[in-house]
């Protein structure tokens, strides 16, 4: 990809003392996807006005910068649950598997909202690592959180979350039940094995049912 001209007096923007002129750069930044904002970004992701920090991060996902990824699991830990949620979206962007860690240290977050964006960050890596930890929220109290979770599961492909989805058929929130059903289709179709018990029936996901 040619280096953009235009990306310059962006990037010299992030420095400006207007935080909603910083915000805008940092936003037009990710919109113009030159790599050479990736460094710039960083800095941004400790610039004192947080919705700075949360476009920051953003630009960061929407660049996939995979040097960007160390500065992003710190961001885990911001202040503002706006930063810590963007950072998550952007991880799960760059789907770099020394994030899983981080990532799955923040599914144990009080905050649903930190929860469920781990959980779809996760689901974009493909590592064995992820597995475990996703298996166990699957049983959150916030349904947002278990539909997360019942999605990455089925992108991951594995049958040792089959008979954790299965129980999910018979969740009471809709979307959860959908979710599971999807994913155990997802993994039906990765696997030599078929669901066996598990079949997925498309009447348990209606709404009224289960």
């Amino acid at each position: 990809m040619p280096h953009l001209p235009i990306v310059d007096p962006y990037i010299e923007s992030l420095s400006h003392l207007d935080p909603a002129t910083r915000r805008a750069s940092a936003t037009i930044l990710g919109e113009i996807g030159d790599p050479r904002a990736a460094g710039p970004l960083c800095g941004a992701l400790l610039d004192p006005d947080a919705t700075v920090r949360a476009r920051a991060a953003r630009a960061l996902g929407i660049l996939r910068s995979t040097n960007a990824v160390e500065s992003l699991c710190a961001s885990l830990w911001d202040a503002e649950l706006a930063v810590r949620t963007s950072a998550a979206w952007a991880l799960g962007r760059i789907a770099a598997p020394q994030a899983v860690d981080a990532l799955c240290a923040a599914l144990l977050r009080l905050d649903p909202a930190e929860r469920q964006a781990a959980a779809e960050a996760l689901g974009n890596i493909g590592d064995s690592r992820v597995i475990a930890p996703l298996c166990a929220v699957l049983d959150d109290e916030v349904a947002a959180v278990r539909a997360a979770a019942s999605e990455a599961l089925g992108r991951a492909g594995t049958s040792q979350a089959i008979p954790l989805l299965e129980r999910l058929l018979d969740d009471p929130d809709q979307i959860v039940r959908l979710q599971a059903a999807t994913a155990l289709r997802r993994i039906e179709a990765c696997s030599a094995q078929p669901l066996g018990s598990a079949q997925v029936d498309q009447n348990r996901s209606a709404p009224g049912s289960g």
